[in-house]
Parts: structure tokens; sequence; C-alpha cells
């Protein structure tokens, strides 16, 4: 269990992300996107999106894609103090939207 606190970033990042490779098989991975995401602090979510994406091109060394990639980015904006932790149907944050 873990607590999300206002100003939180989560990325989610496919497969198709994590997995692609450069001309000599190496894969683009967990270290080089977490690299791109301190790089960016604190960014909006279309200018990381953006740096990611050209991050996995240079990477890859070109721009058509072997998988699908699928980038989510959000950032905690706020709590919500009148919902309860148990309510099954809330999480009771808010998130903000790019």
């Amino acid at each position: 269990m873990f607590q999300l606190n206002p100003g939180d970033l989560i990325v989610l990042a496919s497969d198709g992300i994590l997995e692609c490779c450069d001309a000599s098989g190496h894969e683009y991975g967990y270290e080089r996107l977490e690299e791109v995401i301190s790089a960016s602090a604190p960014p909006g979510g279309r200018t990381l999106i953006q740096r990611i994406s050209q991050s996995v091109r240079d990477h890859t060394g070109h721009d058509f894609l072997e998988d699908d990639q699928t980038l989510i980015v959000m950032r905690i904006k706020e709590r919500q103090p009148n919902v309860r932790p148990s309510s099954p149907d809330r999480v009771g944050i808010r998130l903000g939207h790019y």
C-alpha cells in the first residue's frame, strides 16, 4: 500500500516502449525511462509524453512501431477531504489532466 500526495506523478508505459530495441538489440528499459522522467521534472503531461516519445525514437533510430506504444501520465492534483478510504467506488483523490 502506498499513499499518493498532491504533486505526485504517475507514468504508465506499455511493453512496446520498455522493450523496443536499438540496432544492437538493447531494450529501452525502465532505467532509460526513469532518466527521461527525472531530467524533465517538473513537466506537464504533454511535454513529458513528447520527451519520452522522442527518446524512444532516438533509441530505436526510426519512427515506425514494431509494437503498440502507450503512455499515460497523471499528476495528483489534490486530496478530496470528504471521501472515506474504505469506499470501494472512490479513490479519494482527484487526478489533474493535461
